[in-house]
């Protein structure tokens, strides 16, 4: 069994340690937070917990994500908060959930939300990373918190990760939230083995953090201070060992995904931000995304999010929270007030639709 190690906070935290990802943040609508780090096989992952407040009964959150009455649900089984666990992109760290771990909070749900290998507050010493080992990670989160299955929200390259952790475990598994994901390869082997050789180049030292800075401030157009996280988050990739850890990173071939779409058996919701620079077409890459995971279940959803780009739960949180509160709601089986809301439009600037089959090949850089 893994070994976690947590420190409990409240209300007022450090989000992380003397590393850490902004000197402290108020945890509004939090009753607790707990951050731990889980130990995996070669290294720890760091991840914060953030518990719903709790009613005057001792109840999770509002009733938005509890069962509705008259369910049967009126025992501690029945009460339990749904369980969602957050993993975000390539060179960001947990707290890029921040805004959507509040509603879901707010809603009545349990999140976690965690670090990649090598990033954050998570250690870099490990022999994998990329798709596969974060799928490991995510697995390993759920079985520790003991409370399944659980819905995954991956954003770009943890999107591939969810996909994947669904497949291996369907039974942890209740549904998956793919932000702007990274599903597949260029369509040429010898294409992408370029791309990842000219990346590779690009993100050697010294050029190399200069570089990822410009590249980052330029996925977020709908974020005033875009250039001041790009440059928060590559200092924390500068720190020793973490540089090598994120260059690791940056070399997985998305295409190990590619087997999992059919053995995807939960729901799955897709949100793209219609200004994401890593695709020519955002709206087209959304359609196949929503295609290739509706395989063997229900079709996916799409959720476009418009003045967002790579990061559109931090960058127009009004518009995806609703949708990912709905979305969860769903997923996890639990009927209650306003659990059909949303079906068009969601909030200012979000709108979700349902993927018609499977789509063609959509160009993406």
């Amino acid at each position: 069994m893994a070994a976690v190690t947590a420190e409990r906070v409240r209300t007022r935290v450090p989000v992380a340690g003397a590393e850490g990802l902004t000197p402290e943040a108020t945890i509004i609508n939090y009753e607790a937070m707990t951050i731990s780090h889980l130990e995996v096989l070669g290294g720890t992952i760091a991840y914060a917990i953030h518990e719903p407040r709790a009613d005057a009964r001792g109840r999770p959150g509002p009733s938005a994500c509890e069962p509705s009455v008259g369910s049967g649900a009126g025992g501690p089984a029945g009460e339990r908060a749904p369980l969602v666990i957050c993993s975000p992109a390539m060179g960001d760290v947990r707290d890029a959930y921040d805004p959507l771990a509040r509603a879901l909070c707010e809603a009545g749900c349990r999140v976690i939300t965690a670090d990649l290998r090598g990033h954050g507050d998570s250690s870099a010493a490990f022999r994998d990373y990329g798709d596969e080992a974060t799928a490991d990670d995510l697995i390993a989160l759920i079985e520790e918190a003991g409370a399944g299955p659980a819905i995954l929200i991956g954003a770009s390259m943890s999107g591939a990760a969810a996909v994947i952790a669904a497949g291996r475990r369907p039974d942890l598994v209740a549904g998956v939230v793919l932000v702007c994901p990274f599903l597949r390869g260029s369509g040429s082997r010898t294409r992408d083995a370029l791309m990842r050789a000219i990346l590779g180049l690009a993100l050697l030292r010294p050029w190399g953090p200069a570089v990822m800075r410009g590249y980052m401030a330029a996925l977020w157009p709908g974020l005033p201070d875009a250039r001041d996280r790009a440059a928060r988050l590559v200092r924390l990739l500068r720190r020793p060992g973490r540089w090598a850890a994120f260059r690791a990173t940056a070399r997985t071939d998305h295409r190990v995904v590619e087997p999992w779409f059919e053995a995807l058996a939960c729901p799955a919701l897709v949100v793209m931000g219609a200004d994401d620079p890593d695709w020519k077409e955002p709206a087209a890459e959304a359609a196949w995304a929503a295609a290739a995971v509706s395989g063997s279940g229900e079709e996916a959803s799409i959720l476009m999010v418009s003045g967002a780009g790579h990061a559109p739960m931090l960058e127009r949180p009004e518009a995806v929270g609703p949708g990912v509160v709905d979305f969860v709601r769903r997923a996890a089986g639990l009927a209650g007030e306003g659990g059909e809301q949303g079906r068009g439009a969601h909030a200012q600037g979000g709108t979700q639709r349902r993927s018609r089959g499977r789509a063609g090949g959509a160009d993406h850089r």
